[in-house]
């Protein structure tokens, strides 16, 4: 596998789980990080790969959630797609109590109001916060690996595009990451940014030491 970056017209081998790009000028990385698929094609086997359909991105690491608004768009209709013809009837049921409530209601209350006269399963996951177990929110790496065992099951995404997410693991926990992309069957490609600045810069170390 190759990534193509465009403006050098150079190719780089893709032979791991995760590879990772430094970029030293700030302009380039923003332009990357505006403009990524307009700056990058990756190809397998001389093959395109179209990553519009087969990748995510990463912009923001600090606010990674199983539970964004395209994960649970999935997890809805995956779990729709469970539904037996049979078990059908029960939401019928709830559904049918409901409207027999608000018409209760209405006659109670001294103001008009209206209601949608259908409903559908979404709407019902919602209402009973169906959503993806987060587990301990803490523990950033389970959370990570959980987030990309979901991406490539319900949209099936193959290559992860990422913006200094590789900064916020340690050694560690970077290769921990590498094995469980390999069971996974996802690639990880982070680009950070390492550029020079014309002000002061405190250091601080690994024991919390600032220089």
């Amino acid at each position: 596998m190759r990534l193509f970056i465009k403006k050098s017209d150079y190719y780089i081998d893709i032979d791991s789980s995760i590879t990772a790009f430094e970029i030293k000028d700030s302009i380039i990385f923003r332009e990357l990080s505006f403009n990524l698929f307009n700056n990058v094609e990756l190809y397998e086997n001389d093959n395109f790969i179209n990553l519009e359909k087969s990748s995510t991105i990463i912009y923001n690491p600090f606010q990674i959630t199983l539970n964004e608004k395209k994960l649970l768009n999935y997890l809805y209709k995956d779990l729709i797609s469970k539904i037996k013809d049979d078990d059908r009837k029960y939401f019928l049921n709830i559904e049918n109590n409901f409207f027999s409530l608000m018409d209760d209601i209405i006659e109670n209350i001294d103001y008009p109001i209206e209601y949608s006269d259908s409903t559908d399963f979404t709407k019902l996951f919602q209402s009973f916060d169906v959503k993806f177990k987060e587990g301990d929110v803490d523990n950033y790496l389970e959370l990570l690996v959980s987030y990309l065992k979901i991406c490539n099951i319900l949209l099936k995404v193959k290559y992860v595009f990422s913006f200094n997410l590789l900064n916020l693991l340690s050694k560690k926990e970077q290769n921990l990451l590498m094995k469980e992309l390999d069971i996974i069957g996802v690639i990880l490609i982070d680009f950070s940014i390492s550029s020079e600045k014309d002000i002061m810069l405190h250091y601080v170390e690994d024991d919390w030491f600032t220089i």
